[in-house]
């Protein structure tokens, strides 16, 4: 009779998702337990997938993850007129006078409008639209003051686009790196 041991590594090499660091707030925010990880809820009305990898979505305009090998993509194929995407999960937030919420986000197609939100609760903490695009042609830092709810709720961070325009324009908007403290 022989035991066999097994240690899971992530792709990047990091640590696995299970066991993430006591006070982790944001479970694999980096999306690499990838698109089965147990910390995300994905839904989109068109059944486009959420979070990515090279092989199952490819890159758009040479970008792909902000680091690692997965990112949140959201948008729109190019054979459809409309798209409205989610992606949320459940957090615990820190005891703490000030708190951030960061992640990276890049916009590489922008040919349809569309509105793309970060809510805590449900309340809204940032909306910008296709008209932002120019700030965001590649991945850039956000940073969002959290402050008024680190007071140890429990809340669900959510991440949504909304998007309608015309068959045969895309506008696709890539999450990555997302941290709260």
């Amino acid at each position: 009779d022989e035991t066999v041991v097994a240690e899971f590594v992530r792709g990047d090499g990091s640590s696995p998702l299970e066991g993430e660091p006591e006070g982790v707030v944001v479970k694999d925010g980096d999306f690499e337990g990838g698109a089965a990880s147990p910390y995300w809820t994905e839904r989109s009305l068109t059944g486009s997938r959420v979070i990515c990898d090279l092989s199952s979505c490819g890159v758009l305009n040479g970008l792909g993850a902000a680091t690692g090998l997965h990112w949140a993509w959201f948008g729109n194929e190019s054979g459809s007129a409309f798209e409205t995407a989610t992606l949320s999960q459940p957090v615990k937030m820190p005891v703490q006078g000030m708190a951030n919420l960061t992640f990276y986000l890049a916009m590489p197609k922008t040919e349809m409008p569309f509105s793309f939100l970060v809510l805590l609760d449900g309340a809204v903490l940032w909306e910008f639209t296709d008209v932002d695009s120019l700030d965001y042609i590649g991945y850039e830092l956000v940073s969002l003051d959290v402050s008024g709810y680190a007071d140890g709720r429990n809340a669900t961070l959510t991440f949504a686009f909304l998007g309608a325009g015309v068959s045969g324009a895309q506008s696709a908007v890539f999450l990555d790196n997302i941290v709260i403290e």
